[in-house]
């Protein structure tokens, strides 16, 4: 009973850190970065320049717990979360078909275009600054 106990205990420490979330890659962006499965951006700040894309397939979810600044596009048909500092520069624009949740200290600054579209969802738990962009 006991080798099975630690060969259990040696298997979960052995877990792939594939299994966790990954970091956004490609910071800056000025491609196209598609998110299938859960990432994070913990870089600040994390900088999608104009011609680039992050892709949030219905499948994906993206947390961002840090500074995520888009002056490019931002898809997103899964599950968008901010808990630190969200911005759409002038150039930039978010369209969201999926969730898209401010959470926590979440501060989401709209200078772009913001589109909630058809079958979108926005959870506010914090602030949203819609400075001159559309919205």
């Amino acid at each position: 009973m006991r080798s099975i106990t630690l060969f259990l205990f040696a298997a979960l420490v052995c877990v792939p850190s594939s299994a966790r979330a990954q970091q956004l890659p490609g910071n800056p962006n000025s491609g196209t970065v598609t998110v299938s499965t859960s990432m994070v951006n913990t870089l600040s700040p994390y900088t999608n320049r104009t011609g680039g894309t992050i892709q949030i397939l219905s499948s994906g979810t993206l947390t961002n717990s840090s500074t995520l600044t888009t002056d490019g596009m931002l898809n997103n048909s899964g599950t968008l979360t901010n808990q630190n500092y969200l911005t759409i520069l002038n150039n930039g624009t978010l369209n969201n078909s999926g969730t898209l949740n401010n959470m926590g200290d979440g501060t989401l600054t709209n200078l772009g275009d913001l589109r909630n579209l058809a079958g979108g969802t926005l959870n506010n738990d914090n602030q949203i600054n819609n400075i001159y962009g559309g919205f």
